[in-house]
């Protein structure tokens, strides 16, 4: 069992062309060996917005030091992650 998937929920500072910022960020998580599984609007939470995404513990580690992570991430704030294990 490891951790493979990183579910993370947030407030969006800005919503005009989410497509467009999503793409970005999906570029960004590839670059440092991570993907973007889904993005979406989750019901019955505070927060308006939720992304997926996979990949080793290891590499989100490091993702999390990455000024340009910032920079793709920035059109959402008071975000919290929870971390699933999987076989």
């Amino acid at each position: 069992m490891e951790f493979k998937y990183y579910v993370t929920y947030a407030t969006m500072v800005h919503s005009d062309d989410l497509e467009k910022r999503f793409e970005k960020l999906a570029k960004v998580l590839k670059k440092h060996k991570m993907e973007l599984v889904f993005w979406g609007h989750p019901w019955g939470t505070t927060e308006n917005l939720m992304l997926v995404m996979k990949g080793d513990v290891k590499d989100y580690e490091k993702l999390m030091n990455q000024s340009e992570v910032s920079e793709a991430t920035s059109f959402y704030t008071d975000n919290r992650t929870h971390l699933v294990i999987a076989p």
